[in-house]
């Protein structure tokens, strides 16, 4: 799953685990505000 994320980036090269995360916090930001405050602490 996590290499899924990685092709999804494309030019941006960062490691599965990296990606993963901030695939979620991107998602999560456009979806639910709180938790990307959340993620900031």
């Amino acid at each position: 799953m996590t290499k899924g994320v990685v092709a999804t980036t494309g030019s941006v090269p960062l490691h599965g685990d990296i990606a993963c995360v901030t695939y979620k916090v991107v998602v999560n930001s456009k979806q639910k505000p709180d938790t990307r405050i959340r993620l900031r602490f």
